[in-house]
């Protein structure tokens, strides 16, 4: 702790005081100064201090031996905006190959145009332009897990007017990780140069260049700070700082110092693609660099332990290990995790050894909550995915009833000797965010980056096991009582059923007309006595959205959805038929319901947009529904709806129809109704 500790107090005072250049003189005269501008926007927005950093394809230049790091091909093309017709651009490549090693290439090039010619006597002669190009091959290897080298061999060429000449150089470079975190480089440019002879036969000798780095990275790696201190053999030494800061997968912040100038800039990526953009304070003015990068032919077999963005890999001669874990938790349906196959965290062990190793998982969400384990065999040269789901009291999910909570799962991997000893192998912690247990996600992507959808377990907030509902149907039958004739509460049961035969030898409109009068008084007593109505307020987080429970919409009014839960749940405990429509492109929901009888079924729906209007108009808004998105053969025909064995029914891309009877045999309401 106490080194950890001491890196990050040296690294806070660099970026403090970088701030004030150790270098006095230019360095715009020597041969190859061009190249000192490097290869990526990344790399500038962090003020050059990249050598330790290095993990993309613009390692070539900085630091081949970060081109290991690199888990599949990419390519990358800059541009910089320079001053007085001069530019800068680059393109640079890179792929890993096998047995450790990485290989990558790189073109850059420096111009300017609309130089003015003249004569002795200041008379023009016309324009010239000056090009400087290096082209860069690069290779690098790792030697183990924590140790890499690297190679660079550059060819420069120089033509200014008449002049056209050419020199070569060779670059030779490190990476080492002494500790988890941190990471320390080094890079010699022109170790080794030839052919730089000019027309005046004078030899003009490229100064060795050393860049040492050195990076750490805090927050589950999120955050990186490092720094780089260039020395030339004919000058003092310059120091660079920078910051990385990647709020998420999408959008990364960068600010630094290079040698007197501030730097800043962004980055945002896009599945495999990625723009960078840098921005320098120059006292001749800003200048500005744009980086595209597409990243492409990643090689990994099933079982191969391998890098992805979020996950932590662990690379031993004896185990490797990956752990991942969800980015968000829908808190709302945690209790049916297990049966939707969710999985909140992911262990991957590859045991590398001729004989069967017990592993140790130890995890917990949270600094307060207790520790919780699991015990798995690999046999040898196997390989295991671990799916876990970590334990959540009800209260405990209560609590999570307002915002987003960020917290942090803490997961531990050891190795288990045959004698019982433990040995750590992981000991990681990753960040999450839990989502209220009110809020709806249509779908998510679990630990093992598996993409599932959650489109029906909107069947969650139809509660008909919430005691508040019961009130409500005992004012509706008080309501229908009064009536004359009166109108029973009876649900799919004929209203005689108490009083005759049990027999039920209604017609589908006796049944229809029965259905639709128990609706009415259901609607009514919602309309006259809880003052429902529609109201168009909706809680979004992204692509999900906080839907209130029943037992809230009573209190607080309620959207398309939450109307249409609350009624369902409504028509299902008086053991009605509801059956939830979604609009799925249109973002709207309606509640239907199903009558059956003579062996046929007749469907009817209830606009929700209009909640509170008279229940005459909400029917003849839901009939304009059915026709207006061509349901009418699946509502009247008498011909039942064909749903899957889930109870789900696609008309189109656009309407979607959940039977609530069937989908509830696999999904059981929120637990999370007032106890």
């Amino acid at each position: 702790m106490k080194k950890i500790s001491s890196i990050l107090l040296l690294l806070g005072c660099l970026l403090l005081f970088s701030n004030h250049s150790f270098s006095k003189d230019a360095d715009g005269g020597l041969p190859g100064y061009f190249l000192d501008l490097g290869i990526g926007a990344r790399a500038l927005s962090m003020g050059r201090s990249f050598v330790a950093v290095s993990n993309d394809e613009s390692s070539i230049y900085w630091n081949p031996a970060g081109l290991v790091n690199i888990k599949s091909s990419e390519v990358s093309a800059t541009y910089i905006s320079l001053f007085e017709n001069t530019s800068y651009n680059s393109i640079g490549f890179a792929c890993p190959a096998k047995h450790g090693l990485a290989f990558g290439a790189g073109f850059i090039q420096l111009g300017s145009d609309g130089i003015i010619r003249r004569d002795e006597n200041n008379n023009p002669m016309g324009e010239i332009r000056d090009r400087s190009t290096a082209y860069l091959f690069s290779s690098g290897y790792s030697i183990n897990e924590k140790a890499s080298i690297g190679s660079s061999l550059k060819y420069v060429n120089k033509q200014f007017d008449d002049i056209d000449k050419n020199w070569a150089g060779l670059d030779i470079s490190a990476l080492y990780s002494p500790i988890d975190k941190l990471s320390v480089g080094i890079n010699l440019h022109n170790i080794a140069t030839r052919g730089t002879e000019w027309t005046d036969g004078r030899s003009y000798d490229v100064p060795i260049e050393t860049d040492f780095g050195i990076a750490y990275k805090l927050f589950c790696d999120r955050l990186t700070i490092a720094a780089d201190f260039d020395s030339k053999s004919s000058q003092i030494l310059e120091l660079h700082t920078g910051i990385e800061w990647s709020i998420n997968k999408l959008l990364t912040f960068r600010g630094g110092y290079d040698e007197r100038d501030i730097t800043t800039g962004i980055g945002i990526s896009l599945k495999s693609y990625r723009l960078d953009y840098a921005l320098l304070n120059h006292p001749l003015g800003m200048s500005q660099r744009a980086t595209f990068s597409y990243r492409f032919g990643e090689k990994a077999g099933k079982n191969n332990i391998r890098n992805k963005p979020g996950i932590v890999v662990k690379k031993g001669k004896e185990y490797d290990t990956a752990i991942n874990t969800m980015k968000e938790i829908p808190m709302a349906i945690y209790h049916i995790f297990h049966d939707k196959d969710i999985s909140v965290i992911n262990v991957r062990i590859k045991n590398n050894l001729t004989n069967e190793t017990k592993f140790r998982i130890n995890y917990r969400i949270g600094l307060k909550n207790p520790s919780e384990v699991k015990e798995v065999n690999v046999p040898c040269n196997e390989t295991v995915d671990v799916q876990i789901i970590p334990s959540f009291t009800q209260e405990d999910i209560r609590q999570i009833a307002v915002v987003p909570t960020p917290t942090t799962i803490f997961i531990d991997v050891e190795s288990i000797s045959r004698k019982g000893k433990p040995h750590k192998l992981s000991n990681e912690s990753f960040p999450i965010i839990l989502l209220p247990y009110d809020q709806f996600t249509p779908q998510i992507i679990d630990a093992r980056g598996k993409t599932i959808d959650l489109l029906d377990t909107l069947v969650n907030w139809i509660t008909y096991n919430d005691r508040n509902l019961g009130a409500i149907i005992n004012k509706a039958s008080e309501r229908g009582a009064n009536l004359n004739p009166p109108v029973k509460i009876v649900g799919f049961q004929s209203p005689t059923a108490f009083t005759k035969k049990p027999d039920d030898n209604r017609t589908l409109e006796q049944r229809y007309s029965d259905y639709l009068s128990q609706v009415k008084l259901i609607y009514d007593t919602l309309k006259d006595d809880y003052k429902i109505t529609y109201i168009n307020q909706p809680v979004a987080y992204g692509n999900s959205q906080r839907i209130k429970l029943p037992f809230e919409t009573l209190k607080n009014k309620g959207n398309c959805i939450e109307l249409s839960v609350l009624f369902a749940s409504l028509l299902e405990s008086i053991e009605m038929e509801p059956i939830l429509v979604i609009f799925k492109e249109d973002r709207h929901a309606a509640i239907a319901w199903k009558v059956s009888g003579e062996g046929k079924a007749r469907y009817s729906m209830l606009e929700t947009n209009v909640f509170g209007e008279e229940f005459r108009k909400v029917v003849e808004k839901g009939d304009k529904l059915v026709k207006d998105n061509d349901l009418t053969s699946e509502f009247l025909s008498g011909n039942d709806i064909t749903f899957d064995e889930n109870g789900v029914y696609k008309k189109n891309s656009n309407v979607i129809l959940f039977n609530i009877s069937k989908i509830r045999k696999r999904l059981p309401p929120s637990p999370y109704i007032p106890q």
